[in-house]
């Protein structure tokens, strides 16, 4: 290849025949406008990246959504079903299962409350009777009593040794607990007799006495009977 020299002794560029800085240049810009290309591309990538990423979180933001509702009102549709079953669970047993029911009686069997019957009265001292009533408690329910107490209650006529916490129309009252009757309970269906006394202060004539017997068991239940007793 001819070059063509100056004065100098450098080589001119701009004369005829001298192509290699030419060439060097056009190789330049080859490289760039392929790492343009490259990076273009990438960025498209990316782009794609991203995009498919959103469509993602978004698809499964929308597939929990469903789920999460799904799951909601299967339960609440559960919890609904368990609260009717247990509800008709509480029916059914009440049928079957009726509770504790206790029903005061005489000796000869008619019903305490409202009659007048006899009391055994003996002399303890000086200054105390026992008072002795006798009497039956049946259980016609279904279910055992549990623990049965039971209050006697009296007017002045008869001062028993506590004053009357509940019962305006009577002045005294007396307890007696479980560990003092036998039995202490009663099975369902049973019934049986009682005998249970108390004292009093006074040394009484013979007459009518009005006396109210109340007897607790089960959950909150009381059965009682108001009648007179006779000496």
């Amino acid at each position: 290849m001819e070059k063509h020299i100056t004065p100098s002794g450098q080589t001119n560029p701009n004369l005829p025949g001298n192509t290699e800085p030419d060439q060097d240049k056009q190789v330049a810009d080859l490289k760039f406008t392929d790492l343009g290309n490259r990076l273009q591309g990438t960025d498209k990538r990316i782009d794609d990246i991203k995009w498919f990423l959103g469509g993602i979180t978004t698809v499964f933001g929308i597939v929990f959504s469903v789920l999460a509702l799904i799951f909601n009102s299967n339960f609440n549709s559960e919890k609904e079903s368990l609260r009717e079953f247990r509800n008709d669970m509480k029916a059914e047993l009440g049928k079957t299962i009726q509770p504790p029911l206790i029903e005061l009686f005489t000796p000869d069997g008619k019903p305490l409350n409202g009659c007048s019957m006899p009391a055994d009265f003996e002399k303890d001292s000086a200054k105390s009777v026992r008072v002795t009533l006798h009497f039956i408690l049946k259980n016609s329910g279904s279910s055992p009593s549990l623990k049965i107490n039971i209050k006697c209650y009296t007017t002045e006529l008869i001062p028993l040794s506590n004053i009357s916490t509940d019962e305006p129309n009577y002045r005294y009252e007396s307890y007696i607990d479980t560990q003092h009757l036998n039995p202490g309970e009663l099975p369902a269906h049973y019934s049986s007799e009682y005998y249970v006394w108390t004292y009093s202060g006074n040394v009484l004539p013979s007459g009518k006495y009005p006396v109210l017997l109340k007897i607790y068991y089960g959950v909150d239940r009381v059965a009682q009977a108001e009648f007179n007793i006779v000496r």
